[in-house]
């Protein structure tokens, strides 16, 4: 993700955005395509560390596959420094998609910003 105060879950739920910014889920994404994750970072790994990411044609969710297809972006084809700032730069609405975010494993915010309990909000 670009900028995690940005994202929005931020409002409701800042201390959980927060700490979610200091781990390894946020990041995990920017690293690999900048080459510093691993050696073995591929195009492969992005299914599990985008928002998202589903290839399955009835699958027209918004997510970050059908905005890479729309917009033309490639994997790099060597993962080095720069290719995160390259993508937030060119491809902005493409980043907000990039890492392991709140909507990997809670779903999308919209099936639950207008059905909430306010009392469960931190």
């Amino acid at each position: 993700m670009a900028d995690p105060a940005k994202s929005e879950c931020w409002p409701c739920h800042t201390a959980k955005v927060q700490a979610w910014a200091g781990t390894g889920h946020s990041t995990l994404f920017k690293l690999g395509i900048d080459g510093v994750a691993s050696s073995h970072y591929g195009e492969s790994c992005i299914e599990c560390h985008t928002v998202g990411y589903n290839t399955e044609t009835e699958a027209v969710n918004d997510g970050f596959d059908d905005i890479q297809l729309a917009l033309g972006w490639t994997f790099p084809s060597t993962p080095q420094p720069g290719e995160w700032d390259s993508l937030c730069i060119n491809f902005p609405e493409l980043a907000k998609r990039g890492g392991i975010q709140c909507e990997n494993c809670h779903g999308p915010v919209s099936e639950h910003k207008t059905n909430f309990d306010p009392a469960k909000i931190d």
